[in-house]
């Protein structure tokens, strides 16, 4: 497990806070692949972005509903 999960408390599956009926993780330098062998999303093929260090994730019950990516403007 990375150590940024361990950082996050997402080891104990904690979103870092709820959007309605959804949870909102904020994981910054981690990325699906590690939070598929964590099991804290589902474990399907997410295609190019599962490894890519996205800067928010939105589940619901262990399905992706959104991921986010924060950008500068240019």
């Amino acid at each position: 497990m990375s150590e940024e999960l361990l950082q996050r408390g997402l080891d104990r599956k904690t979103p870092t806070s709820k959007i309605g009926k959804w949870d909102y993780y904020n994981i910054g330098e981690t990325t699906l692949k590690s939070l598929k062998a964590a099991n804290i999303i589902r474990n399907v093929d997410y295609g190019s972005v599962e490894s890519k260090k996205l800067d928010a994730i939105i589940v619901n019950k262990k399905d992706v509903i959104a991921v986010i990516e924060f950008k500068q403007p240019k």
